[in-house]
């Protein structure tokens, strides 16, 4: 492989994962949304809850967050 190709692979790589951090922190915004709201707190209080939702899981913190958001669609669903 030519040097120039290496590289362009490496920045679509990164360009893939910049996309997928960026989705998963909007999925970990509405998850924190949905807690406030659900549960009358704040911002930190949602965040920090999360985060103890994924250590008591042993999941990661986007993905705890995905599935609280779509069990809320799930419920809202007609």
């Amino acid at each position: 492989m030519t040097r120039r190709f290496e590289e362009f692979e490496a920045l679509k790589r990164e360009n893939a994962s910049l996309v997928h951090a960026l989705e998963e922190r909007k999925i970990i915004e509405r998850a924190k949304g949905l807690l406030m709201k659900q549960l009358g707190i704040d911002e930190g209080a949602a965040f920090k809850r999360l985060q103890k939702i994924a250590r008591d899981q042993r999941k990661k913190l986007g993905e705890v967050a995905q599935i609280l958001v779509a069990a809320a669609d799930m419920l809202r669903a007609d």
